[in-house]
């Protein structure tokens, strides 16, 4: 590939010139020019690296950005702008995380799956307890899979009543009863 290509140019280069510097030690234009071909290397590898995070980050690949920005650290410690990167990317990564959760959440809301849809919650609660956001998504679902519950409980109770069928419309109603004693409907 073009990049092997060119790191054996920077090798062959580099070869050559500690092979000169071992003839004229000390001499400073040698030196210099070590210096130069070490700084293009560095500078190629880093923008190699960073081209990696680019494709990683497009294609939502948020590990393989964070590991190669921290290889990138490792080359170039003090760099702040690919420190701060890296936190960019931790909050981009939670940030599509939560959005999953959510879609997967309302997902099972639409189709009333309402054990799903707590699930998912639950699972994302496990890893983020205090989540806000979370616990009050929970808390509806919880309260539309009880309203759920109950009209579909009063439905099975108008047919049967519908029906003249009395003592099965009045066991459905006491059921509910049993189950949800505060509720006045």
């Amino acid at each position: 590939s073009a990049k092997e290509a060119a790191a054996r140019n920077w090798d062959n280069a580099l070869a050559a010139l500690n092979a000169a510097l071992e003839i004229a030690p000390g001499d400073e234009s040698i030196l210099k020019k070590i210096q130069t071909i070490q700084e293009k290397q560095l500078r190629e590898r880093l923008d190699g690296l960073l081209a990696k995070v680019e494709a990683a980050e497009k294609a939502g690949r948020w590990d393989t950005a964070i590991s190669t920005l921290n290889e990138y650290l490792q080359w170039k410690p003090d760099d702040a702008a690919i420190q701060k990167r890296i936190a960019n990317l931790v909050e981009a990564k939670h940030a599509a995380w939560l959005k999953g959760v959510m879609a997967r959440v309302d997902q099972a809301m639409a189709a009333q799956n309402w054990d799903e849809a707590l699930t998912a919650l639950n699972e994302a609660l496990r890893l983020e307890p205090d989540n806000a956001e979370m616990q009050t998504k929970a808390a509806q679902v919880r309260e539309m899979r009880r309203v759920a519950e109950l009209n579909a409980r009063l439905q099975r109770a108008d047919q049967a009543a519908g029906a003249g069928r009395w003592d099965e419309a009045i066991n459905i109603l006491n059921d509910g009863l049993a189950s949800d004693s505060e509720n006045e409907t």
